[in-house]
């Protein structure tokens, strides 16, 4: 599966060459969780971000990586999940260019 992940455009040279780091984070929750937020589409408005220039980076992930790491919730419209950047850090990253992030979302 295809996932992506909203970063600050400041981070993305950082993501690029060394890859994601999982500090904790709410992920729009009252808890501090570890963990890479991705989801199924560019999550732009979701990303706590949006105010900043942003990047979106594309990752393919075997189905049976994220089945464990989904985040369920009903009526969202979207599949997220919170994903170790360890085991994020295995597979193809790419960055998507600005044109690319608009047919997306």
């Amino acid at each position: 599966m295809k996932v992506y992940h909203m970063a600050r455009a400041g981070n993305a040279p950082d993501i690029e060459t060394r890859g994601f780091r999982g500090p904790p984070g709410r992920y729009l929750t009252d808890s501090l969780h570890n963990g890479v937020r991705v989801s199924d589409r560019p999550l732009l408005a979701e990303s706590e971000i949006e105010s900043e220039p942003t990047v979106c980076f594309e990752i393919a992930v075997p189905d049976k990586v994220l089945l464990s790491r989904e985040w369920t919730e009903p009526r969202k419209g979207y599949r997220e999940f919170l994903v170790p950047a360890a085991v994020l850090n295995r597979f193809r990253r790419r960055k998507l260019s600005d044109e690319e992030l608009l047919t997306l979302v």
